[in-house]
């Protein structure tokens, strides 16, 4: 009995619907983008705050920021590498401080020049995230003061590098 009157139920609204296309089509359109918001939303969550980061101990991590002390409410903003030396000096607390600040760039060399997104790190960034490369090495202290060095991700010695074991040690 309960089957029969879903049934029914389902037959008109599905008259309803094709005789108004219009209404029809605003319906679709309307269902289609709050599934296609509510998936990607549930993809960033899960991606940002639910999966644990890809790194060996990630509970340990901590993330150091300023803010004016006029303005606590605005946004934070990277310090200085002058003041990550002066933290990083006077840390009595954590185990190791790494500083990272992004930074863009072009890269040429091979076809048109390509602004790519990257970042300035500290020596120790690597080992205090407890990664390695898995081509080449990491950065090492005495670079500070050696020829200027980088570390790429997976995905552009892939793009622009045709994935040649050849590029490390080569000038980009």
């Amino acid at each position: 009995m309960c089957f029969q009157a879903v049934l029914q139920d389902a037959r008109f609204a599905v008259r309803q619907l094709l005789r108004s296309p219009l209404t029809t089509l605003a319906i679709v359109i309307t269902l289609s983008l709050g599934i296609a918001a509510n998936t990607a939303m549930l993809s960033l969550v899960n991606a940002w705050l639910v999966r644990p980061l890809p790194l060996p101990e990630p509970q340990k991590l901590v993330s150091v920021w300023r803010t004016a002390a006029a303005n606590p409410s605005e946004p934070p903003y990277f310090d200085f590498y002058r003041d990550y030396l002066i933290w990083a000096a006077e840390n009595h607390t954590l185990q190791s401080l790494a500083a990272l600040f992004p930074e863009d760039y072009t890269i040429t060399g091979s076809g048109e020049p390509q602004r790519i997104h990257s970042a300035i790190s500290s020596w120790n960034l690597f080992a205090t995230v407890g990664v390695e490369p898995a081509l080449g090495r990491s950065f090492l202290a005495d670079d500070v003061h050696g020829e200027p060095s980088c570390v790429i991700s997976h995905a552009f010695w892939q793009t622009h590098f045709g994935s040649s074991p050849k590029i490390v040690g080569q000038s980009i």
